[in-house]
């Protein structure tokens, strides 16, 4: 939600709209992630893109820990989805998948943050690739992770 208002452009997100992510302890996460805005003089939130850098760099992984399945029918994400699947060469195993009905691939089940995901990127590429770099900073390796961080660093530049 974050990633895409930055990406937008739009300065105005309510750190309220924020949903819990986990439900113990249920403030801390929340207010990690309030620490990424900060009010103007009008009172209109905005959002910070270095604490937001370094909340996705360091806190992610521990805020959305990355959760997989079995093989399921879904969508790439992470090193196997655009744009880490051009620079990673795939390995032996199977690659992760948003899993979705409507997907095309079978691999492993790699949950996204919401059911809804899968549907969002579809409807919106540009919101689906930062949200397939935002689970490799969840769940990938160091590699994928560093990948995943240099270019979600540039997509958030204003």
């Amino acid at each position: 939600m974050i990633a895409a208002t930055v990406f937008r452009g739009s300065a105005s997100f309510a750190p309220s709209a924020v949903p819990r992510p986990m439900p113990s302890p249920p403030s801390q996460p929340r207010n990690w992630v309030k620490g990424a805005f900060a009010v103007d003089e009008a009172g209109k939130p905005s959002v910070v893109r270095a604490a937001l850098r370094a909340f996705v760099q360091h806190g992610a992984r521990y805020c959305f820990p990355a959760t997989q399945g079995g093989l399921s029918r879904g969508v790439p994400t992470g090193y196997a989805a655009s744009p880490l699947n051009e620079q990673i060469r795939p390995g032996h195993d199977p690659p992760p998948v948003w899993p979705w009905k409507k997907g095309t691939a079978r691999a492993i089940a790699f949950h996204p943050l919401y059911r809804s995901v899968p549907e969002a990127a579809e409807r919106n590429p540009a919101l689906g690739e930062l949200l397939a770099l935002f689970d490799a900073v969840r769940g990938g390796s160091a590699q994928e992770q560093a990948l995943a961080l240099a270019l979600l660093e540039e997509r958030l530049q204003p």
